[in-house]
């Protein structure tokens, strides 16, 4: 038990972990922006989930919107940076307003479940993004074959459930698989941004969208996942009572 000595734990330099000295201070400022950016975003997306719950404005038209608004941003010249941040936040917002329903149903499960969720998301992120950041350069690039490959048959398994009918067991596959999935995108996406911004490329607009559909993606998930521990919860002491 020597290893976890006061003197072993005091002689651990634990600012030494989140050192990005292996990062040119131009990639930690771009990194910054992405982050900065990311946040606005979620909290346009929190915006958007919250005007669906007062006035219904989430359904068919924000999913369009939001992929719209996605392809607007992709073709809009980068030199007109206020044009691409509106457009971005507007993706947030749509994107916040899909959600809503989702959101709007726990509420009225187990408010705590969405708080839950949310830090648990935003626990996985700040981990697996710092982890990115903080590893050797391009050592997770290799992810981006098989995280891409996954996801496709991930979104087979999907459509064959809509038009076949899925069973639970495939229901919890795609989620528990799509976290591991997303849990690694952030990984690569993150490597991504830094081979890119080590090239030049420092469209922070665009990046801070890729990292924020990985969150989006983490948070639904955590949210199914709880909800459906919740419902299961209530089964089992439903069925207690009706033994007494």
């Amino acid at each position: 038990m020597a290893t976890f000595s006061g003197t072993r734990l005091e002689s651990i330099n634990y600012a030494a972990l989140f050192q990005f000295n292996h990062l040119s201070p131009k990639i930690q400022g771009h990194l910054r922006r992405v982050y900065q950016t990311l946040a606005l975003v979620v909290l346009f997306a929190a915006a958007g989930a919250y005007a669906h719950i007062l006035y219904g404005l989430g359904g068919l038209s924000t999913h369009l919107g939001f992929i719209g608004c996605t392809i607007a941003l992709a073709l809009t010249p980068r030199e007109e940076e206020g044009k691409r941040w509106s457009i971005l936040m507007g993706c947030g917002f749509l994107q916040g307003c899909s959600l809503g329903e989702l959101v709007e149903y726990v509420l009225h499960v187990d408010p705590s479940i969405v708080g839950v969720a949310f830090a648990g998301a935003l626990a996985v992120f700040v981990c697996f993004s710092a982890s990115a950041a903080m590893a050797s350069r391009r050592s997770f690039l290799y992810l981006g074959g098989v995280l891409s490959s996954a996801l496709s048959m991930m979104f087979t398994m999907t459509l064959a459930g809509w038009l076949f009918g899925a069973s639970r067991f495939v229901f919890n596959l795609e989620v528990y698989v799509g976290l591991l999935i997303f849990c690694g995108f952030i990984l690569f996406d993150t490597q991504l941004i830094i081979e890119k911004a080590a090239g030049g490329d420092t469209d922070y607009i665009t990046h801070a969208l890729d990292l924020f559909v990985d969150f989006v993606a983490i948070f639904v998930r955590l949210l199914i996942v709880l909800l459906q521990k919740n419902e299961d919860k209530e089964r089992r002491e439903r069925r207690r009572k009706d033994r007494r």
